[in-house]
């Protein structure tokens, strides 16, 4: 997975709060873990991975100075709950792998079934995955896209399986993304 390199539905962040070049924890860090999931959820799903930097290399969590890995895990959560909110924690799968000699924090995020708002500091942002980005829309642009993007996804759910289309390698989107998720060893 990380020899593949960043790209649509795959993002690489060092850490998960703290500043490498300040060496102190950033608040700024972490919204960029939580943009980039907010975009995944209002796209087409994806993976983060952090403790990756951008050029692939494997870094670790250890930079981020959480007590342990349980420690890690609960401060994303409360993350998402906070400024994305509860109900989107079922369409991801956080968990941490090893990689080489490290370990890093996997976020597989499934698509939403509605907006994902990213909302912080009297602040409420709308985010989409656009290539290798996710970028803000604007209130206008957001208002288009949601019309669109979730009403085209609640008819293709409502639809019945045989009327359903197949993906194109035959195999379930969870599948995929599962088989997506191992990181190289």
């Amino acid at each position: 997975l990380i020899a593949r390199g960043e790209g649509e539905s795959l993002e690489f962040k060092s850490t998960l709060r703290w500043n490498l070049h300040a060496d102190r924890s950033d608040k700024g860090v972490e919204n960029a873990c939580l943009k980039t999931v907010a975009g995944y959820l209002n796209t087409d799903g994806g993976t983060l991975l952090v403790g990756v930097d951008d050029d692939g290399e494997v870094i670790g969590l250890g930079n981020d100075h959480f007590k342990n890995e349980d420690k890690l895990l609960l401060h994303w959560v409360n993350l998402v709950k906070s400024y994305l909110g509860a109900e989107f924690i079922p369409y991801m799968r956080s968990i941490i792998k090893s990689a080489g000699d490290q370990r890093v924090l996997v976020v597989e995020c499934l698509p939403s079934t509605k907006p994902v708002f990213f909302k912080r500091d009297n602040d409420e942002s709308f985010f989409v995955r656009m290539s290798t980005t996710t970028q803000a829309l604007k209130a206008s642009e957001s208002v288009a896209y949601i019309g669109e993007h979730f009403a085209a996804r609640k008819a293709a759910e409502s639809a019945p399986l045989e009327e359903a289309p197949a993906p194109a390698n035959g195999k379930s989107a969870g599948h995929a993304r599962q088989a997506e998720a191992e990181p190289e060893r």
